[in-house]
């Protein structure tokens, strides 16, 4: 009796140094061990939410297969984003194709960067910020879990009427002009620059839709994209040269003639850059 006495003395002494919870878990692997991950930017892109990192390896040690998958986003209005769900949570790594699942290596004392793609956030325009939930797994640590980030805020730069909004941060796109040919249909033109720091390959532009303020609706059969003002075709491929500018224009044919604006969306995808977001959008442009 003595000796248990003794021994329950001893634990509540050893709870006054070290917390008592500590004492009765087994002391499993934790994320922040061995990576430093820095949110550096949230960012609305046309439909998508982009959610940028870095990844910093602060371990001794070098790994070949470190993964990131099944995030979960939640916003301050109370929506939540997943993939199991809806497939609407993506990550990628530099400058790679966005998946659920990604996997790359990570040496001792190496950063790298990412980011995060929420596609179709918040039709509403309205959330601040949000949370973000994911899986980690690194073998050579033992570590497989649950990482999250709370109470990122979500900043929008995108145009929002009468004008062009963005299908990439690194894309810039310019209104020319709007005019009729001679048999009365619309040529709305405008201009994209490169900014990708790289040449973009095999730019496809294609799948346009116009809806007039009438409501008329103009599909893919009713419009033409052209790099030069001629040739028009339902879809248009092209090469541009890093930092090169190229003029677009869109012939939407049988347009109403007493319509005073217009919005449109139009595809677009590269063979060696990938996009935030694959639609250009034409946002309230106004004909007069």
């Amino acid at each position: 009796m003595k000796t248990f006495k003794f021994l329950i003395l001893m634990l509540v002494a050893a709870c006054g140094l070290t917390s008592c919870d500590d004492l009765l878990k087994d002391d499993e692997p934790n994320f922040n061990d061995y990576y430093a991950m820095t949110i550096t930017g949230c960012e609305r892109v046309g439909s998508v939410l982009i959610v940028d990192f870095t990844v910093k390896n602060i371990s001794k040690k070098d790994e070949q297969n470190f993964n990131l998958s099944s995030l979960k986003t939640y916003d301050n209005l109370g929506n939540s984003y997943t993939w199991v769900d809806n497939g609407e949570t993506y990550v990628a790594f530099g400058e790679g194709d966005y998946s659920n699942n990604r996997t790359t290596s990570i040496r001792s004392g190496e950063t790298i960067r990412g980011s995060f793609k929420i596609t179709n956030f918040d039709p509403t325009n309205s959330a601040t910020r949000i949370e973000l939930a994911f899986n980690c797994k690194s073998p050579v640590h033992g570590f497989s879990g649950g990482v999250s980030s709370k109470n990122i805020p979500v900043t929008d730069h995108r145009v929002m009427s009468n004008g062009i909004q963005t299908n990439d941060r690194r894309l810039d796109y310019t209104m020319r002009q709007i005019s009729y040919d001679e048999n009365g249909n619309c040529i709305v033109a405008f201009s994209l620059k490169n900014n990708t720091g790289k040449e973009l390959k095999n730019l496809k532009l294609g799948s346009c839709r116009t809806l007039d303020n009438f409501g008329n609706y103009y599909d893919y059969w009713s419009t033409g994209i052209s790099f030069d003002g001629e040739n028009f075709s339902r879809d248009k491929t092209t090469n541009v040269p890093v930092d090169g500018t190229i003029d677009i224009f869109i012939k939407i044919d049988d347009f109403d003639e007493n319509a005073y604006a217009l919005n449109a969306s139009i595809g677009i995808e590269s063979s060696n850059v990938v996009f935030n977001d694959n639609t250009i959008r034409l946002l309230n442009i106004s004909l007069n």
